[in-house]
């Protein structure tokens, strides 16, 4: 791991003020998979470091279309005759009546 000039302390600051690991790499220097590794250790040694979500950030998604309080939308289905023979006679859950 290439020295970074941060003691534990300041990395540790640096770590719990971020928002990210890629935040600490790029501000610190140091490669992100040093980072983690770096938190690890120092986790291991007692210091209280933030975790992380893992996985990608979540999408955004662009509601400004959508009008707040509107109706739901109501989407028609077609349904083939087969299928609405088979519902019909009640034969899809075998032939048993649930009701």
């Amino acid at each position: 791991m290439a020295r970074s000039g941060l003691t534990n302390a300041q990395f540790a600051e640096l770590w719990n003020a971020s928002a990210s690991v890629d935040e600490v790499s790029t501000k610190s220097g140091i490669a992100k998979a040093s980072c983690q590794t770096k938190a690890a250790v120092l986790r291991k040694s007692g210091l209280t470091l933030k975790k992380f979500q893992k996985g990608r950030k979540p999408k955004i998604v662009d509601n400004k279309d959508v009008e707040l309080g509107a109706e739901p939308v109501t989407v028609v289905v077609p349904v083939p005759a087969d299928v609405q023979e088979v519902v019909a006679d009640n034969s899809f859950n075998g032939g048993t009546d649930a009701a």
